[in-house]
């Protein structure tokens, strides 16, 4: 049986993995947080109905109507022009069906199949994307309707989609997401006008089950996290090792650091980090790669906030492990997830090391070991100094470099700052 969805008649795909709200509950249970039923997307008055009291749609109908019976994300083929297809979710996993992981800024292609061939002059169809959220007054969601001319160029912050390919009962859509897209887990539907009753359109939607993860780009030019380097892609995005500097200036030593986030639920627990910075409230300033940074490297750690790893600059780790003894953020993210609660313990290269993690996803970091300095800024002021620095930025070179600060504090003493490296 299919059931009505806000006045609309709709049906679905089983879903095969947790959804949002499920992945989230464990930490808003932490924080006390009641849990919410998740919004259901409605437009015009559809809000103002009442869902439970519509009828069910007998299966009968819906054979006898125009309706979806696949959908297919093209994961092998989207994640390859994309730049993810070495994240290991999208591949299956056993049980664990592929993801798609596509980078905004860029189309994207979806295969919807029909029960019967789709007609462009009686059918029309509408795409519905939303962050996935559970908050009711929180969901950002876009409404696209898909083009079926022949012009493929698209306005810079609009979404678009347009039918590519048409043959047989199926049809390819080209979908195009703005390079200002917030970054997270996003729910799909098909809504599409079947047939005209009456003198009214009957539309229908069919609600796909598969997510899809849309991250920042840094092969795109519009994107704020874009990078000319293709050098430096290959190390800030594409590389998943590097080394941490700890010490003095006088006498540091370096480490390897497994950064690991191509590593099977680490995307998932990145952008778990960025919905709980966020307070589990889908904005669309998850699209800003600014915001997104500082609410990553504040989340990171856990005061305050139930963030990822607990700090401790003392002798004793009773009850945690030593900081010492960590050599990669896999392990971090992954006892963080399945516990809800902070990792102990961590110091400075810790939660950079956890926090570069996010390389491929958000705008791509570096760790940097400052082993001299002394920092003391009030409100207003501005500081900048030259100092040496590890080399961290490049750990395949051991070239020295000089690193250019400058940190400039508001009247509320929030510190904002940037840096420029000097090859020596």
């Amino acid at each position: 049986m299919a059931h009505y969805r806000s006045s609309r008649p709709w049906y679905s795909n089983r879903r095969t993995r947790p959804t949002v709200e499920e992945r989230d509950s464990l930490f808003r249970e932490r924080l006390r947080e009641p849990r919410r039923e998740r919004e259901h997307i409605v437009t015009g008055n559809d809000s103002d109905e009442n869902e439970n009291e519509q009828p069910e749609v007998p299966e009968t109908d819906l054979s006898t109507k125009l309706h979806v019976t696949n959908l297919d994300l093209n994961i092998s083929e989207n994640t390859k022009q994309h730049h993810t297809d070495m994240y290991e979710c999208t591949e299956v996993r056993g049980h664990k069906e592929s993801e798609l992981v596509v980078r905004r800024g860029q189309p994207f292609l979806l295969t919807i199949t029909f029960d019967r061939p789709y007609d462009i002059d009686k059918n029309d169809i509408t795409l519905m994307l939303s962050l996935a959220s559970h908050e009711n007054n929180s969901t950002v969601k876009e409404t696209i309707k898909v083009g079926e001319g022949r012009d493929t160029s698209y306005k810079p912050r609009r979404w678009g989609a347009i039918i590519a390919k048409k043959g047989g009962n199926s049809l390819t859509v080209e979908v195009f997401s703005p390079a200002s897209t917030p970054v997270g887990v996003w729910d799909l539907i098909v809504r599409t006008t079947v047939d005209v009753e009456n003198g009214k359109d009957l539309i229908w939607q069919y609600n796909h089950n598969e997510d899809i993860n849309i991250i920042f780009n840094p092969w795109c030019k519009e994107d704020v996290a874009y990078l000319s380097d293709q050098k430096w892609i290959a190390e800030a995005v594409e590389n998943d090792t590097g080394v941490v500097y700890t010490g003095t200036f006088d006498k540091m030593a370096g480490s390897s650091w497994y950064y690991g986030q191509f590593e099977d639920g680490i995307l998932d627990a990145a952008l778990h980090l960025v919905r709980k910075g966020f307070d589990f409230k889908m904005t669309r300033a998850m699209g800003n790669a600014t915001k997104v940074a500082r609410i990553l490297s504040k989340i990171v750690n856990a005061d305050d906030d139930n963030g990822v790893v607990t700090g401790n600059w003392s002798d004793s780790y009773a009850g945690g492990t030593r900081p010492t003894s960590w050599t990669g953020s896999v392990r971090i993210l992954k006892q963080y997830m399945s516990t809800g609660r902070p990792v102990k313990y961590g110091q400075c290269w810790v939660f950079a090391g956890v926090l570069t993690t996010a390389r491929t996803w958000t705008s791509p970091p570096n760790p940097l070991s400052s082993l001299s300095h002394v920092l003391k800024i009030r409100p207003g002021e501005t500081w900048s100094k030259i100092i040496k620095m590890s080399p961290t930025v490049f750990p395949n070179s051991q070239r020295k470099r000089e690193a250019s600060f400058s940190l400039e504090s508001d009247q509320l003493g929030s510190i904002v700052g940037s840096y420029s490296v000097k090859v020596a």
